[in-house]
């Protein structure tokens, strides 16, 4: 259960903490109207913080020692579609990385902005592994290639999939196909028997993708990982994840060796208006 505290005294009774609440646990009563949180609806909120949000003069505040206040200043103005399409339009999936590592002030500062990406009923269950230095990442890198020599000789359907002997090929001729060489590695995870957990973690690593360039970094998807970490309770192991506990992606990151000029072309979407 999450406290609620509200100050009547600053309160404009304007309604819109009821409004916005998306479990209707806010009330509004009395002449004039004041927000307030019959006991029967109180133990249903889940801390979203629409209600400390909305509220203009900021009369609602939600404590909980779990709950940890936020660095980042409120927009001062809504970006645009002239600032934010071309933002989105320009993302890339970067394959190329400087041997430089991010510093860890950075990674936080990252994390920060991700830990505010939405999950079902605001329950937030995804933790994280970051692989701080390059050989942690080489390390999984081959044990990913060890996965995949054992998938061609056991003959598993995956291997032919995957073309996993081009991927054990480009090892061995010295480049990695895996992680790319990129010097951290970043995996969310969550309990196995969290049904939303998947998605819960492929939103924050989305938010994560499209958040790195605004401080010079650069991301892209390790398919291969998250594959090989779903298949390999050892490697998850070694990460620290504990066995009631499931690997939900897995994403290269580091500084961008090349950058780029233009946006590509695209499909057109293919959009049914019902």
């Amino acid at each position: 259960m999450f406290e609620k505290k509200i100050d009547l005294s600053v309160c404009t009774h304007c309604g819109l903490c009821a409004e916005v609440c998306p479990l209707a646990i806010i009330h509004m009563r009395g002449e004039p109207p004041y927000p307030a949180v019959p006991a029967k609806r109180d133990a249903f909120c889940v801390a979203c913080g629409h209600c400390e949000a909305v509220c203009p003069v900021h009369a609602i505040e939600i404590l909980s020692p779990q709950l940890q206040s936020s660095d980042i200043p409120a927009p001062g103005q809504k970006l645009g579609p002239d600032v934010i399409f071309p933002y989105f339009a320009s993302r890339r999936s970067i394959r190329i990385y400087k041997s430089e590592p991010v510093a860890r002030p950075i990674l936080e500062r990252l994390m920060n902005i991700v830990r505010y990406a939405p999950s079902a009923v605001n329950r937030q269950p995804v933790k994280w592994i970051i692989v701080q230095t390059r050989e942690g990442v080489d390390r999984i890198a081959a044990a990913v290639i060890d996965w995949a020599h054992a998938m061609i000789r056991e003959g598993a359907p995956v291997a032919q999939r995957l073309n996993l002997a081009f991927l054990v090929a480009v090892w061995k001729s010295g480049k990695d196909p895996i992680c790319r060489k990129a010097p951290h590695l970043i995996v969310p995870y969550c309990h196995k028997d969290d049904t939303a957990g998947a998605n819960d973690a492929t939103i924050a690593l989305s938010h994560l993708e499209l958040a790195a360039p605004s401080l010079g970094l650069g991301a892209c998807w390790a398919g291969y990982v998250n594959i090989a970490l779903a298949q390999l309770p050892d490697l998850r192991a070694s990460l620290g994840i504990s066995e009631d506990c499931m690997s939900r992606g897995a994403m290269m990151l580091g500084y961008p060796a090349v950058s780029y000029s233009g946006i590509p072309k695209r499909n057109k979407s293919e959009i049914s208006w019902l």
